[in-house]
């Protein structure tokens, strides 16, 4: 579609303006791509500002009519996920990740402090997933340690190394009861931390009922507020954890 996509709205006015269309971001896939989704139906996901507001993170999916009713993370279900990034104003449309590389497993990326980079779990040729980092038009690939597994919605200190994420309760690192820890991981060191155990509201398979706790910092880097549901009740907490990092 031409007439649909990202659109940016001026809460004064009012106005409303396409940005990107969804026509567009299909013209910077690559031919491969293009050819193993035709016949499918693509759509927008995820929109995420960097921190500075120059930049746009867009994940771009593909519905494929013969998918079946399994729900994959990762691409290897109902739809095939990509990531494309442009400036605020549309501009510089770049490919990112495309479905050769997520599509072998991963999940939610999310911006560098810096505003280049992009943060993310990917699985590529490893048994688990793993924290990597590349620039927003893909180049710049790392695999940020080999030792510590991936998991959750991972999120960059403003010092490029500490890393606050979740995870899903089908890891290990879930508990019986299905509650899961909020890691705080120093990626030089590759060592973690975790936080707290949280309830999540069961299988991540369950959308209707589970409760990410997507944990994010604060401006200043001194506390990490997420989700979590106690006794089945959804809530929001905000923990200090300047003292952990030396803030």
């Amino acid at each position: 579609a031409e007439d649909e996509g990202i659109w940016r709205t001026d809460l004064k006015t009012g106005k409303r303006t396409l940005i990107v269309s969804l026509a567009e971001a299909y013209e910077v896939l690559p031919d491969s791509d293009k050819k193993r989704f035709e016949g499918g139906t693509f759509y927008f996901f995820h929109s995420k500002y960097n921190p500075q507001a120059t930049r746009i993170l867009q994940v771009f999916r593909c519905l494929m009519p013969d998918a079946g009713s399994e729900f994959g993370i990762g691409g290897t279900g109902v739809f095939k996920p990509m990531l494309v990034t442009f400036n605020a104003d549309g501009s510089d449309l770049k490919l990112a990740l495309s479905n050769e590389v997520w599509g072998k497993g991963g999940h939610h990326p999310n911006w560098h402090p810096d505003g280049e980079r992009i943060l993310m779990n990917l699985k590529l040729d490893y048994d688990r997933i793993k924290f990597c980092t590349y620039r927003h038009d893909g180049s710049d690939f790392r695999v940020l340690s080999e030792a510590v597994e991936g998991s959750g919605h991972p999120s960059f200190h403003g010092n490029g190394r500490h890393i606050i994420t979740d995870v899903y309760p089908d890891q290990d690192f879930a508990s019986k009861s299905k509650e899961v820890p909020i890691r705080l991981v120093d990626i030089e060191a590759e060592t973690e931390q975790h936080l707290c155990f949280v309830y999540t509201l069961g299988m991540p398979n369950a959308n209707v009922l589970r409760i990410d706790p997507h944990p994010a910092w604060s401006r200043d880097y001194t506390k990490v507020c997420f989700n979590a549901a106690p006794e089945g009740r959804r809530q929001v907490f905000v923990a200090d954890v300047g003292k952990l990092i030396g803030a």
